[in-house]
This record gives C-alpha cells, sequence and structure tokens, in this order.
C-alpha cells in the first residue's frame, strides 16, 4: 500500500484530466486510496492500481516568480470536417470578470489533424502534448487583412476551433515545471566547487535528466563557456549576478522594435532580478528587467567589421552584418557564405 502523507500520482484512469495529476495520500477509504489533489481536483478515493509513487518533486525556493513557460504556433491545415484531435477542458473552469481563460489539452486523439500535425513535426518540443495550454487562436481562412489573434477568452477559442475553420493557428503555452527564482537568459552566478562562484547565464530550465528527475537551470559560464547545472533552485548552488550596469553607463534599449542608445540612471537590486531606470534622448524609460531582451551592453565591434567567428571547427572568418536582437548580439555572413549568430559579445564566440 501507500504510506499516509506520500505523494503518489493518478495514471491510467478515464478522466483524462486527472492522469498525471499528483497528490498526497490522506488514508485508506475501503478498497480504495484517498488522496488530496490540489485545486480544483480536491480529495479522491482512487483505486491502488491507478496510483504510483510519484517522482521526487522539487523544492520551492520562497522567492520563487510564476512557472517558467514557452510559447509556439502550432499551423494547423486540416481538411473539411476532420476533427481537431484534441480533448480540452476550459480553464479557469469559471473564470472571474477581468481573469483571462484558456484550453487546457486533456488528451491527444489517435485520430484527428493534431495527431497529423505532431508526425510531420520534426522537433518533439513543438509537438502538442497533455496539459498544454491553446491560449488563443488565428482564424487564417479569412483575408490576411481582417486576420487577428483571439486570446484569454477559452469559450471564444473554442468557438473558432469548432467552425472547423482551415487553417487556423493554434497559440501553445507549455508550462516547463514549477516556479523558479531565475528565468532563461537571466545572468546568474553558479557555484563551481573549488573555482568558486563563477558568472553566467541561464539557457535552459528544468532540463529532464536520465533518472527522471529534472536540474532546474542548466548554465553556460561567461569564462570558458562550459556548461553546467544546478541540481536545486537553492542559495548554495545558484544566485542572482550582480547588477552588470552602473549609472551613467551607455546600454542599448529595446524600444519600440529596435535597439537605441540610453543612459543609466537609476539601478533597482532585487531579490530575483535586476532593473533599471535609463534615458534615451530626454525620456526616462523603465528596463523591467536585465534580459537581452529589453537591454544589452554596447557591443564592441560594428556592422561591417571583420572578425573570427567561433565554430565547432575552430574560428572562421567573416563579416558582421547586423548588430543587437534578442536572441544575438551579432549576425555574422562567415567568408564561405553560411550566416552564422553570435549569442555573446566575448572572445570565445567572437573575435578580431
Amino acid at each position: 500500500g501507500f504510506e499516509v502523507g506520500s505523494m503518489v500520482m493518478a495514471h491510467s484512469l478515464k478522466t483524462e484530466s486527472m492522469n498525471g495529476a499528483g497528490g498526497r495520500v490522506k488514508g485508506a477509504k475501503g478498497d480504495r486510496v484517498t488522496v488530496v489533489f490540489p485545486p480544483p481536483l480536491g480529495e479522491k478515493a482512487l483505486r491502488p492500481e491507478n496510483l504510483k509513487v510519484a517522482p521526487n518533486m522539487p523544492e520551492i525556493h520562497p522567492d520563487a516568480r510564476e512557472p517558467p513557460s514557452f510559447t509556439f504556433e502550432a499551423l494547423l491545415d486540416r481538411k473539411k470536417g476532420e476533427h481537431l484531435g484534441l480533448s480540452l477542458e476550459p480553464s479557469p473552469q469559471a473564470p472571474k470578470p477581468g481573469q483571462d481563460s484558456f484550453l487546457r489539452v486533456t488528451g491527444v486523439l489517435a485520430e484527428g489533424s493534431i495527431q497529423k500535425y505532431n508526425e510531420g513535426v520534426k522537433e518533439a518540443a513543438l509537438r502538442l502534448c497533455q496539459n498544454d495550454h491553446i491560449v488563443g487562436v488565428v482564424d487564417c481562412s479569412v483575408p490576411e487583412a481582417k486576420r487577428k489573434p483571439v486570446c484569454g477568452k477559452s469559450d471564444q477559442i473554442l468557438r473558432i476551433i469548432q467552425t472547423g475553420a482551415t487553417p487556423l493557428v493554434l497559440l501553445v503555452r507549455r508550462i516547463l515545471g514549477p516556479p523558479l527564482r531565475f528565468m532563461n537568459g537571466q545572468r546568474v552566478m553558479a557555484n563551481c566547487g573549488e573555482k568558486g562562484w563563477l558568472d553566467g547565464h541561464v539557457i535552459n530550465v528544468w532540463e529532464s535528466k536520465p533518472d527522471g528527475n529534472m536540474d532546474p537551470y542548466v548554465i553556460r559560464l561567461k569564462e570558458n563557456g562550459h556548461v553546467v547545472c544546478a541540481p536545486k533552485d537553492s542559495d548554495q548552488y545558484v544566485k542572482k549576478a550582480d547588477p552588470l550596469f552602473k549609472v551613467g553607463d551607455e546600454v542599448m534599449c529595446h524600444r519600440q522594435g529596435s535597439y537605441q542608445k540610453a543612459i543609466v540612471t537609476e539601478i533597482r537590486d532585487l531579490k530575483v532580478l535586476t532593473s533599471y531606470l535609463a534615458k534615451v534622448e530626454k525620456q526616462v524609460i523603465e528596463v523591467p528587467e536585465e534580459l537581452n531582451q529589453f537591454v544589452r551592453p554596447t557591443a564592441r565591434f560594428t556592422k561591417g567589421t571583420e572578425v573570427l567567428a567561433k565554430m565547432q571547427n575552430g574560428y572562421l572568418p567573416g563579416t558582421i552584418e547586423a548588430v543587437y536582437h534578442p536572441r544575438w548580439v551579432y549576425a555574422v555572413r562567415l567568408d564561405e557564405g553560411k550566416l552564422v549568430f553570435v549569442p555573446e559579445d566575448v572572445d570565445n564566440y567572437v573575435k578580431l
């Protein structure tokens, strides 16, 4: 049997929305086990064969923010009358006034346009699966000038799906794991044992390990480009980096679709993030977080500079074609013709 207080996971139930749900054993109830699940499921009495011991649940840091997630788009070109092939339920069931709602995927059916879509997608992370959130939809059957995303209203999203419109774009959000302090792309300090605390940035969160558990952070070190993992979201293993900029520094702020020069006027060094105030021309703007999508250091090189870009087989010559982007600092056209993107402005990736 299952010990009182132990964490278990439900599986193989006809109610698909419960499969994969984790809860804590309350006690026996006849030939069943009473389990307390988080809301909205609550207390349930299930057969032992529909329960299994849950994997070790990671500890959540008291300063953790919202659960990390990523979003992607799924373009569906379904035949007339073809079913979507998803089991869906609105979440929350009864949204409060002004509260956004979405459709939660409770199951992917063996037949339907989603199954065909999944089979045609090479990258596994972009295949729809159970517990994904459909947060919006775009009806692409109407003229392009009239297309607009419908988001935040589960009933409206479902209504468009049920019309059979095609092609259709689903806007999908996937929760990657429990809440964390730091986000993808955020600068942190990693405890590297005898080498001490080294500067780096988060390149992935909740990465699965062969034993079924997950590392909350995968970190690329600035010093040498090596990748390390933090086994827990704990101050013992990872902590926020000191602010990158100081008052008076010239930076590049992402604003109105492009990066513009700005001067830092104020630093807000908070528990789990750093934000800034910066002056662009005569206007003071808020930089909500020290992430590349909001603010970058001034690049060392300019467009047209001939550089050496680090590739798998060493440094190759090329010319910078573009500077500054939320996901890279340089776009370099190699002399051999290939266009490559440089993620960080350090000699490990690009140099003269």
